[in-house]
């Protein structure tokens, strides 16, 4: 997962390059109950800048500085084993 960042806590996030993007995907999109093929979360951090008024308010740093999607919701918690 990205580095933990305190002095970014509840600042925007946008991943600050594609492997630490791919990172991002495969620990909240991935497990997502929103596919990201379909998620307009997902699509708007693609096509937007950071700082764009279209940019995802969800995708922030945490209390702590950690990057996270604030509409996951894990897939995983939904399903009976």
């Amino acid at each position: 997962m990205p580095v933990t960042m305190p002095d970014r806590a509840g600042q925007p996030y946008r991943p600050s390059n594609g492997t630490e993007g791919m990172l991002f995907e495969e620990m909240f999109c991935h497990y997502c109950t929103r596919n990201s093929a379909e998620c307009e979360i997902y699509a708007a951090a693609l096509l937007y800048e950071l700082g764009d008024e279209g940019y995802p308010k969800e995708w922030i740093h945490d209390l702590i500085g950690c990057p996270t999607c604030t509409a996951f919701c894990d897939r995983r918690k939904n399903t009976r084993e």
